[in-house]
């Protein structure tokens, strides 16, 4: 199954929404052999006058999305960010999430992109901003993405081009997110986090990390919730059920093995923490995706 065909059936529209209200115009990119470190699934052109509302089941890579009229937002694990003109967002699918659209209608453009130097470049965005970049009028980042949208249809069956032009844009990305005037985030907490992201595996409480970076574990819970969201041990089982949905899809290991796989024993526990971010349960994950 391509992935365009994928999108469209882990697509809802939820609002009201004649079909001459919204308009799609999707170029799906040909998967190439082998497959590279860096490629595009698909660019995708939305277009509407009127306000809707989608929901997405889980998808395989990143999307980045410019808002180019109009307004929306992106809620995913109960947080919402706002789109506006000129702004571009960086978020993994791996999630389910909702996009909604201003009354007074949204368009934007939207870059499907996976492989492990995808992720490299998320990470490093996630780290300078956790929300949306506003394009600066100096920012080189529109005409990079406008070469690619017109020169991209010209290249389906030039990958080394493809990873070209998605490494200048992601490059450019990273620089303008690290040009952005935001409050830094303290160093230890970073610290933390890729002590989460990297060991996911293991075994980690709030006196793990209280004795691991002699700080107390009440301002650690604080601060990294003011930092990023969420307190850290939901941030480490959400990366947790992140590697265990693709565990699903890549082994035939059981449900309880790749529990343990991914640092959490117990396989109730576990089926009840992958209910509670995909909706589904393990079993009917790798059942959908398969």
């Amino acid at each position: 199954m391509d992935f365009y065909t994928t999108y469209r059936n882990n697509r809802r529209l939820t609002a009201a929404l004649t079909r001459h209200g919204l308009s799609e115009d999707f170029l799906l990119v040909p998967a190439a052999d082998p497959v590279p470190f860096l490629y595009p699934h698909g660019i995708l052109r939305t277009g509407s006058t009127q306000p809707w509302r989608a929901e997405f089941s889980p998808l395989p890579g990143y999307r980045l999305l410019r808002t180019l009229e109009g307004s929306g937002e992106i809620s995913v694990d109960g947080q919402t960010v706002s789109c506006q003109k000129d702004s571009l967002l960086f978020f993994p699918l791996d999630r389910p999430h909702t996009l909604t659209a201003s009354s007074s209608g949204w368009s934007c453009s939207s870059l499907f992109l996976d492989g492990p130097a995808a992720d490299y470049y998320y990470q490093r965005f996630y780290t300078l901003t956790a929300s949306s970049l506003t394009l600066s009028r100096q920012s080189g980042i529109p005409l990079l993405w406008d070469d690619l949208f017109s020169r991209l249809p010209h290249s389906l069956d030039d990958p080394l081009w493809q990873i070209s032009a998605l490494t200048k844009l992601l490059t450019e990305l990273i620089r303008e997110a690290s040009r952005q005037d935001v409050p830094p985030v303290q160093s230890y907490l970073l610290a933390i986090r890729k002590e989460l992201h990297d060991h996911y595996q293991q075994h980690v409480s709030l006196d793990d990390l209280e004795r691991r970076f002699h700080i107390s574990k009440f301002r650690i819970a604080r601060e990294f919730t003011a930092a990023f969201g969420k307190p850290p041990i939901t941030w480490l089982n959400e990366r947790r059920m992140e590697a265990a949905a693709r565990l699903l899809l890549q082994t035939d290991s059981r449900v309880n093995e790749i529990g343990s796989m991914v640092g959490i024993d117990n396989t109730n526990h576990f089926i009840n923490l992958f209910h509670r971010q995909y909706s589904v349960t393990p079993g009917e994950y790798r059942r959908l995706h398969s």
